[in-house]
């Protein structure tokens, strides 16, 4: 006998997002974004403030946001798209302290 074929689609549509904001206390030591977990097919937008004085850093940990062989450089403005399944996974770091970016989860 033939069973019946099961077939289960998910949402490509978001049905929730979030956004926060990550300020860096102290230039040259990288700080961990807060949790907010990116659902499927969803991922993380981060954007260097505008009103930065200077680049704000990216990476998968503090060691990697505050080596600038391995971080991902956000001139003031500009921003760049992450597929992570939760923003807690990025770390940032600015060359001025009180500088930071903005989170967009969805």
């Amino acid at each position: 006998t033939n069973a019946p074929l099961a077939i289960y689609v998910r949402d490509p549509k978001p049905n929730s997002w979030a956004a926060s904001q990550k300020n860096v206390t102290a230039a040259g030591t990288a700080e961990q974004c807060a949790a907010a977990a990116a659902g499927h097919n969803q991922k993380v937008t981060v954007r260097a403030r505008a009103s930065n004085t200077g680049d704000a850093f990216l990476g998968t940990s503090a060691a990697n946001a505050q080596n600038a062989t391995t971080r991902i450089s956000l001139p003031p403005g500009e921003a760049v798209t992450i597929n992570v399944d939760n923003a807690n996974r990025i770390w940032v770091d600015v060359t001025t302290s009180g500088n930071g970016v903005d989170l967009h989860v969805g």
